[in-house]
């Protein structure tokens, strides 16, 4: 392979040359006035929430690094919402709670909560992962 093809090959990894994937996006739910904005999260704020969620099970040599999904689908959601600010004391002291993730679980129905995460999962890329498997075996 000469070295220009390889060169040409990494404008399409270049930041200006990138869809704006990580944009906001508004999630209208049924019961609030005014929409949720949810963001996309990196791969390195990604890494940071699933350093929270792993606890030692077991002791001595026989412990284990365990991980809670619970945990992990709790705080991804809290990270990724934008609006409202699930930081707020104001809201927080509303809804009886002192954490995001407790403000989301009090303040949300479970349908509510499965439609955020599913548009979290489709902001972060997660939308068609069956099809572009299948894609790339093709």
């Amino acid at each position: 392979m000469s070295k220009e093809i390889k060169e040409d090959a990494l404008d399409g990894f270049l930041r200006g040359d990138i869809e704006a994937s990580g944009t906001d996006n508004l999630v209208y739910l049924k019961r609030f006035k005014n929409p949720f904005k949810i963001r996309a999260i990196t791969g390195a704020e990604d890494k940071a929430i699933k350093e929270q969620c792993y606890t030692l099970v077991g002791k001595g040599r026989f412990a284990k690094k365990q991980f809670d999904i619970d945990k992990y689908n709790n705080l991804l959601l809290a990270e990724s919402i934008v609006s409202p600010n699930l930081n707020s004391a104001t809201l927080q002291d509303e809804w009886g709670v002192k954490t995001p993730e407790a403000l989301l679980n009090t303040m949300l129905l479970i349908g509510e909560i499965g439609i955020l995460n599913l548009k979290v999962q489709d902001i972060n890329g997660f939308d068609n992962l069956d099809e572009t498997v299948d894609e790339a075996k093709n």
